[in-house]
Parts: structure tokens; C-alpha cells; sequence
């Protein structure tokens, strides 16, 4: 069953505190359903935010976060192995 995912996309994402006011472009890929274990390749993304046009192919990655954005509730997360491998393709 493969995974299906959503993407979301803000080209104009500020500080919400009002104290910085630089913009920058947010993109969050969502998992549609919870995963319990999974290993991603991140080629396969880059290429879809690409090919959406909300990446420039010639652009650098700072960053990369893993984890949960909470709107509501309360709840626990827990990641006892996380692991990046990092080569050419």
C-alpha cells in the first residue's frame, strides 16, 4: 500500500511574532494517513516541488525538519531511531 501525500505550500510565510520581517517560502509534505515506520526518499519530493514550480532546481536545501505540527489536543511523539544517508543521484 503505498503512501499518499499532500502538499503545502506558502510563498509568503512570515514571523507570526512580528519581530522578524523577512518572508520565506514554507512547503510541508504531509503524510495522508500516520506512519509507523517508513524510509523516504527525498529526490522524489524535490522533483514534485519542482515540477510544481514551488522549487527552483538550482536552489540549495538549508534544512530539513522532521516531526509534527500541532494545531490541537495533546499527544506524545517518539522517533528512537532517525537516520539521513546523503549521497549523489
Amino acid at each position: 500500500n503505498e503512501t499518499k501525500w499532500e502538499i503545502f505550500v506558502n510563498l509568503d510565510q512570515i514571523d507570526n511574532s512580528g519581530i522578524a520581517p523577512i518572508k520565506w517560502t514554507y512547503i510541508a509534505i504531509v503524510a495522508s494517513t500516520p506512519l509507523l515506520k517508513a524510509s523516504l526518499d527525498l529526490n522524489e519530493f524535490l522533483k514534485v516541488l519542482v515540477k510544481g514550480g514551488w522549487l527552483a532546481e538550482n536552489v540549495f536545501i538549508t534544512s530539513i525538519e522532521l516531526g509534527t505540527e500541532v494545531s490541537c489536543g495533546s499527544g506524545i511523539v517518539e522517533l528512537p531511531t532517525y537516520s539521513i544517508e546523503v549521497g549523489p543521484k
